[in-house]
């Protein structure tokens, strides 16, 4: 038998333990695999080759022999990690929570908490203004006395929408809710030529609709009392938001409608009713009369 190696002999094939021997099929050659790079081909007769292909067919058997092992030795790993996987998961992440620990670096990073003290504050201003100046009285003098420290508090007048609705609200509480002047002083809180719009577009958008629904508002509550304006609240209300406007539109109407509604009633009744029983069933004869000219006549008679 002649045997002829290109890059070693048979021997030093046999050992260095080749895994990947084949069988090719040019000039009767084996070539051997050696897991590297290096290919190492033996040239051999034909009794060599049948013992060769018995030596691959053993070795082939061998092989499938281990790996079914292996392969029954890795379905029984996996099928018992698959059954220790909640418990696992569930002492890992217990472990990462117990173990959770923030760098100082982390910490200093964080923004710090801020206080919501000044916005509570803020809102105390407008709300509880009233109840914290005006604590033993209730009278105008306190009403204005409040009017008068909000205005100076701040030269851009920042919150008067929320102000004017807290005043109008506390009005009846101070006595003030038909007083023309109390009206036009708090209109005067509004900031003057802010809110007055420039051109026809403006105008035609509703300019600054929060600060217009807010004097539409106050004027609704002197037209609820029967409050007729006066020309200081017309020039208040140009200077405010200008002409051609929501609250100048409701002050020409009230301009309007109040003079022709004022004496409609014949028979008209006060502000403020008597609280002396004799008065009161005086003005009720009067209104039950049918003739305006009748008189009520009261005797007294001292009982025995």
């Amino acid at each position: 038998m002649h045997n002829t190696v290109q890059g070693a002999t048979a021997e030093g094939l046999k050992s260095r333990k080749l895994l990947t021997p084949a069988l090719c099929g040019y000039n009767n050659s084996i070539t051997y695999y050696d897991g590297s790079i290096h290919i190492y081909i033996c040239q051999c007769d034909g009794s060599a080759m049948k013992c060769v292909r018995c030596l691959l067919q053993l070795r082939c058997l061998r092989l499938v022999g281990q790996s079914s092992r292996s392969a029954a030795q890795c379905g029984a790993l996996l099928q018992s990690a698959a059954s220790s996987q909640p418990s696992v998961l569930h002492q890992s992440q217990h472990q990462v929570l117990r173990h959770f620990h923030a760098s100082p670096a982390c910490a200093k990073s964080q923004p710090e908490p801020v206080h919501n003290e000044k916005r509570v504050k803020s809102l105390i201003t407008n709300d509880d203004l009233f109840e914290r100046v005006a604590k033993d009285a209730r009278t105008k003098a306190m009403f204005n006395k409040v009017m008068d420290i909000f205005i100076k508090r701040d030269i851009r007048r920042r919150g008067h929408v929320e102000f004017i609705y807290a005043a109008l609200k506390k009005m009846p509480e101070f006595g003030v809710e038909r007083d023309l002047a109390v009206y036009n002083k708090l209109l005067d809180v509004f900031p003057k030529e802010v809110f007055v719009p420039r051109n026809y577009i403006q105008r035609m958008f509703n300019h600054y609709p929060r600060q217009q629904e807010c004097g539409v508002q106050l004027l609704e509550q002197m037209e609820n009392y029967g409050i007729m304006p006066n020309m200081e609240t017309k020039v208040l209300l140009v200077q405010i938001f200008g002409e051609k406007t929501h609250p100048m539109r409701k002050y020409q109407r009230i301009m309007y409608w109040f003079p022709k509604f004022k004496h409609i009633n014949p028979f008209p009744v006060p502000q403020q009713l008597p609280e002396d029983p004799v008065d009161l069933a005086r003005f009720s004869l009067t209104r039950i009369a049918n003739d305006l000219d009748a008189k009520v006549i009261v005797y007294q008679v001292q009982l025995c």
